[in-house]
């Protein structure tokens, strides 16, 4: 099983582009991991974190596409963690770096507040239904996952 939040905060600092919905993250790097070492290499690849039951069991899940090269339609799945139930990265307002942005606005949408030079990103993950997240990390990201 994979660190979650360092594999996690890895793609999004590496990520062109970011959507988050549904309580999945969506991104677009040049970072795809290697299957058999876990090496970054230089493919693009569109990544997705979601959340989905497998074997009864909640799972935080991984998957990675290539974009381009000889195999496009290459797909892998990795399970990352357990007993996750909901992911939420929200931006964090350039004014407010206690709390998070409405839950109810993307990152595209908070595209016309101002921004500095990099941008602050609250990481949640929950388990097993709870109240509270079982995990809740301050991301410091590449000012272009902004806009």
């Amino acid at each position: 099983m994979l660190n979650c939040v360092r594999l996690l905060r890895t793609d999004l600092s590496i990520a062109r582009t970011l959507e988050t919905n549904d309580g999945a993250i969506e991104l677009v790097s040049h970072g795809g991991l290697d299957p058999a070492t876990y090496e970054r290499s230089q493919l693009p690849v569109a990544v997705s974190y979601f959340v989905e039951t497998v074997g009864g069991r909640p799972w935080l899940l991984r998957e990675e596409r290539l974009l381009a090269g000889p195999d496009t339609q290459s797909l892998r799945v990795e399970a990352v963690r357990a007993g996750i139930t909901r992911i939420e990265l929200l931006p964090l307002v350039a004014h407010d770096a206690e709390g998070p942005a409405t839950a109810h606005q993307s990152a595209t949408e908070l595209d016309a507040l101002q921004r500095p030079a990099d941008t602050r990103w609250l990481l949640r993950l929950w388990e097993n239904d709870t109240q509270v997240p079982a995990i809740e990390k301050r991301l410091v990201l590449p000012r272009r996952l902004a806009g």
